[in-house]
């Protein structure tokens, strides 16, 4: 539960809230869908949260103190322009003491104005029947404000996976071919290990064609092995074959000679 106005807070607190906004992206991305200029009383207040939600929304990061000086001196107003100054300097200023806990009191008091809006706004899509946009506007407002540093986490996570995606498929075709040649592995599990090395592979054609390759050779090798095929005596006796035909065609014309 949170107060029903910012001003009930303190100007302390709201000092706090405009120092995190001013300086910490984080905090402003996850509240900007949230934050309006109409919670804040002061004018001064109100000038410094239109810099920095059209600053974000063009530049997406806080803006700067130089940036501020500059829009500060358009400003035609010189009052407004003493009391922006002084409302600056204490905002950077602001103690950063219970600061974790001010920045998630003023997210849920966005949130709750929010959902306060989106059931106000619901009466008129009621009268009218239209429940799909009562529910659409409902949630909306349900989703406004949520953590959006949790799809960098996912992101970051993501990355590591990917990382290890490029190393697993040498990894697993290291211990395909050991268990490979070392006879342990059966036609079940090679067509496992073919499987997760495609798929981890992004479909790398190269790795399908070694995979086969020395499956040929583990089956020639295993052939041979068993005495089912006799390649290499095959392979001798021919060599042997070729040296007697050369010896004998050179015998026979040396006789003639």
């Amino acid at each position: 539960m949170t107060l029903k106005a910012l001003n009930q807070y303190g100007k302390g607190f709201q000092l706090k809230v405009l120092g995190s906004l001013l300086t910490d992206k984080t905090f402003l991305q996850n509240v900007r869908d949230v934050l309006l200029e109409e919670y804040f009383d002061s004018d001064a207040h109100k000038w410094i949260i239109n810099q920095i939600t059209a600053y974000f929304d063009k530049y997406h990061t806080t803006v700067s103190m130089d940036v501020l000086k500059v829009e500060l001196k358009k400003e035609g107003n010189d009052i407004l322009q003493v009391a922006l100054k002084e409302e600056l300097r204490n905002s950077y200023e602001a103690s950063q003491e219970d600061l974790e806990y001010v920045q998630e009191e003023f997210q849920t008091f966005c949130k709750n104005q929010e959902m306060k809006q989106a059931i106000l706004n619901s009466t008129d899509l009621l009268q009218a029947g239209d429940f799909d946009g009562i529910r659409n506007t409902i949630e909306k407002a349900m989703k406004a404000g949520m953590d959006k540093n949790i799809g960098h986490e996912y992101i970051k996570i993501l990355r590591r996976v990917i990382d290890l995606i490029t190393v697993l498929p040498s990894l697993l075709l290291g211990l395909f071919l050991t268990m490979l040649f070392k006879g342990d592995l059966d036609l079940g599990i090679w067509v496992l290990y073919l499987v997760i090395l495609v798929v981890v592979s992004r479909g790398l054609w190269l790795l399908l064609l070694l995979m086969l390759l020395s499956l040929v050779i583990r089956s020639i090798f295993t052939l041979w092995s068993s005495g089912k095929i006799t390649l290499v005596k095959d392979l001798t006796a021919i060599l042997q074959g070729t040296v007697l035909m050369k010896l004998t065609t050179t015998g026979k014309k040396s006789k003639n000679t």
